[in-house]
């Protein structure tokens, strides 16, 4: 897709199906996704800058809203995009003022097609 090296996403998801659909997807799309099965292997993890964060909202550990928080601390801003199946998550995090907005919010199902074309938009906002 021309000159540009294809986009490098964190892709924070515990779930192994949905993972392994997801960094497939990504890559037809011409986006390179790192998985992280936690936001503590995220943490962990000595990476270069990333273009976008894709994390569910429920990991083991530590969620996914308090690996968001973390990460919008850091400078500069990372692009967000939190992905989640429980829609009463979804409307909390609307409500929620403490933190700062994902710069997208996504709730499953929802067309692999929405996930890249999101995390794109995301990604080269910056």
């Amino acid at each position: 897709m021309g000159d540009r090296p294809p986009l490098h996403i964190a892709l924070v998801e515990d779930d192994d199906a949905i993972a392994a659909a997801f960094i497939r997807l990504l890559a037809l799309m011409d986006m390179r996704a790192e998985r992280f099965r936690s936001a503590e292997e995220l943490l962990a993890a000595a990476n270069a800058r990333l273009d976008c964060y894709v994390i569910d909202l429920q990991l083991p550990g530590m969620s996914g809203l308090d690996l968001q928080r973390r990460l919008q601390g850091s400078t500069p801003r990372p692009p967000i995009v939190l992905i989640t199946a429980c829609d009463q998550l979804a409307l909390d995090i609307g409500r929620d003022h403490s933190t700062s907005a994902p710069d997208a919010l996504l709730v499953k199902p929802f067309p692999g097609r929405l996930l890249a074309e999101t995390v794109r938009a995301v990604a080269t906002r910056y």
